[in-house]
């Protein structure tokens, strides 16, 4: 982890060199050195202009609140199953202060689905007498109506040279 010094100068040149007041500045710490090192790095990082800090690797509710209740800026959490991390329910995350929360298994889903897809794609493929299964995802339309292709496409156009 580096040094708290370093990063309050990292989040002030991030606030200084923001252009859109939208762009919200989030600085991260790490549970590694303990709670006592947490709370006067979140304090630092929103003193320097961090709209919301992230705090990861507590292990317990008692230090997420702890260190939620003091922050003077909103806080992200992640929320992963089959760690030492306390999954918590949101409304109580909220009360400690913990006002976005991002849930990890959201991410292993997706990576089992691509994981399993490819397995059965590769095995369709080697077998070289079958056509490879292309049902259950999504299609085309929906993939790019999702990432917002169409929108992208309209601001091309709008500053096209």
């Amino acid at each position: 982890m580096e040094p708290a010094e370093v990063m309050v100068h990292k989040v002030r040149a991030a606030v200084e060199a923001r252009s859109d007041p939208n762009f919200v500045i989030l600085a991260r710490t790490d549970d590694y050195e303990g709670v006592d090192e947490i709370l006067p790095r979140v304090a630092a990082y929103a003193k320097a202009g961090a709209d919301m800090g992230f705090v990861q690797g507590l292990t317990s509710v008692e230090d997420m609140e702890r260190v939620g209740k003091a922050s003077a800026i909103p806080l992200l959490v992640v929320q992963v199953l089959g760690t030492k991390l306390p999954v918590v329910p949101p409304r109580n995350l909220e009360a400690m202060g913990y006002k976005f929360h991002v849930y990890y298994p959201l991410f292993g889903h997706a990576a089992r689905a691509l994981r399993d897809f490819a397995r059965g794609l590769k095995q369709a493929l080697e077998d070289r007498t079958k056509v490879p299964s292309m049902e259950g995802g999504l299609g085309p339309m929906e993939i790019e109506g999702i990432m917002g292709l169409a929108a992208d496409v309209e601001l091309q156009r709008e500053y096209q040279v």
